[in-house]
């Protein structure tokens, strides 16, 4: 039971990131690589494609989140280096996954972290309305 909850308030913080950097990309002019100056229509139509871990590290994001707030994020739900708990991926993959993690206590802070950018979300979702 505690795994199926973990995973549920996983994907819904991943899902509240994605919806909070698809509102954000249309508010700051997209940067164009190569690819994208070569007709990757692909690139452009689904601006959410993007893994979790390279959705943390973008510019955009950051229009959100405040440094350290997003390094939290970061160290958290990815991995970059070897450095992170990587709680998602071990979540989606079922891999590296230990008791501690399967505990009401796991829950707990998973809730937390799903209030927490909960919160920020809907802050920055209301100030984007009062402008």
């Amino acid at each position: 039971m505690c795994y199926t909850i973990e995973s549920l308030t996983c994907a819904i913080i991943e899902k509240l990131l994605r919806i909070a950097y698809v509102n954000e990309s249309k508010n700051i002019p997209e940067e164009k690589d190569d690819k994208t100056k070569k007709g990757d229509k692909n690139k452009n139509k689904n601006k959410s494609g993007k893994t979790l871990g390279t959705l943390l590290w973008d510019k955009k994001i950051e229009q959100i989140f405040n440094y350290d707030h997003l390094k939290s994020l970061q160290f958290l739900l990815s991995e970059s280096n070897g450095i992170g708990l990587n709680i998602r991926n071990s979540l989606a993959h079922w891999k590296n996954i230990d008791k501690e993690m399967l505990t009401p206590l796991f829950v707990s802070r998973m809730l937390w972290l799903f209030t927490d950018v909960l919160n920020t979300v809907l802050l920055y979702f209301l100030k984007q309305q009062g402008n």
